[in-house]
């Protein structure tokens, strides 16, 4: 499991992921998220944990889950 930075989601369904090893930015596509489809929704900024799978040859982020904060909450779907 990797940790990551959400630097961008788009509400169409797609986003990046800076990895905190200060590797390449990763692409992760919106079914990767936890929640009902068409529900899924992440906040640039959440901390994330991830795996790297692998899509059309390309690195893809895979099991994208968003991680607590200090609340106790995430900052993941609502």
């Amino acid at each position: 499991m990797r940790i990551g930075i959400v630097r961008f989601f788009d509400p169409r369904g797609f986003g990046f992921l800076q990895p905190n090893d200060g590797s390449e930015e990763i692409f992760f596509h919106a079914s990767q998220l936890p929640g009902e489809r068409g529900k899924r929704f992440i906040n640039d900024g959440t901390a994330v944990s991830f795996e790297i799978g692998a899509h059309q040859g390309r690195a893809v982020a895979k099991n994208v889950r968003p991680l607590p904060t200090e609340d106790g909450g995430t900052d993941g779907p609502q």
